[in-house]
């Protein structure tokens, strides 16, 4: 049998997730989705004309950390640093983003609403420039993907403020959470990643494509290279359960991306 894959990017990962959709549900697409494309685009940009339901959940991959982070001359060490600073200082504060409706925007918008308080958002195209303007003290804080910042904090250019969920990073522990912080209870903000195939593709194809990625999952190897790069690799689950988390993640975004106040573009 051949192996072959062939990477679809742009667009956010609307294009990749469009061709998935539209692909014919023989068990020779599968899309490798993000929450942030499955989930959080449809809901956020006009140009992505498709939801979850057009794709048919085979297996969850791993989730990771979103962070937040703040260049080391402030002293903000905690979300409770930041809140008090925020609170005292309204609207000096700036926080990078990758675009507005983005995972990480949302998360800090719902904070904001959250704790009362005004942080200047500064949206960018790229989250790499964002660590790079917050070592140089032109934006206060960045909010992105824990992965992208690891080495950053492991080398003390920035400081960690903290992971935007509802408990610590299974493989940074001495990151607090933001539900440890009283005026963040029930914050949960992270990103997931799972393997997806067109909507209509055959049950027997599904449970097999489901086994396989299970069988490499289970691999020692590929979970310490995982964790190393700040991912945790999912619990086995059959696609039905995958779906019902699909699902539920869904119903949350919804709820999160309203209570930010943020409209589809």
């Amino acid at each position: 049998m051949a192996n072959w894959s062939t990477s679809i990017a742009g667009a956010g990962g609307i294009i990749g997730v469009t061709r998935a959709v539209n692909a014919k549900p023989d068990g020779y697409t599968v899309l490798m989705g993000i929450v942030s494309d499955v989930v959080i685009a449809p809901r956020v940009q006009a140009s992505a004309k498709y939801t979850y339901r057009d794709l048919q959940a085979v297996a969850p991959l791993g989730t990771s950390g979103l962070a937040v982070v703040a260049n080391p001359e402030l002293g903000i060490r905690s979300f409770d640093d930041l809140i008090r600073r925020a609170r005292a200082e309204p609207g000096r504060l700036t926080y990078g983003a990758t675009g507005v409706g983005s995972l990480p925007s949302i998360a800090m918008e719902s904070l904001k609403k959250m704790t009362g308080t005004d942080i200047t958002f500064i949206p960018y195209a790229s989250a790499s420039k964002i660590a790079t303007d917050v070592i140089g003290g032109s934006v206060d804080l960045a909010v992105s993907g824990l992965p992208a910042l690891l080495e950053l904090i492991k080398s003390g250019r920035v400081t960690p403020v903290g992971v935007m969920s509802r408990e610590r990073d299974i493989g940074n522990p001495d990151m607090a959470a933001a539900g440890e912080t009283a005026a963040l209870k029930g914050m949960d903000f992270y990103f997931w990643t799972g393997i997806f195939a067109p909507a209509g593709t055959p049950e027997p194809i599904v449970a097999t494509l489901n086994q396989a990625f299970g069988r490499v999952l289970a691999q020692p190897d590929v979970q310490a290279r995982l964790r190393d790069l700040g991912v945790k690799v999912s619990a086995n689950a059959t696609p039905a359960e995958f779906g019902r988390f699909v699902a539920e993640s869904d119903r949350q975004w919804e709820q999160a991306i309203a209570n930010a106040g943020i409209a589809r573009q």
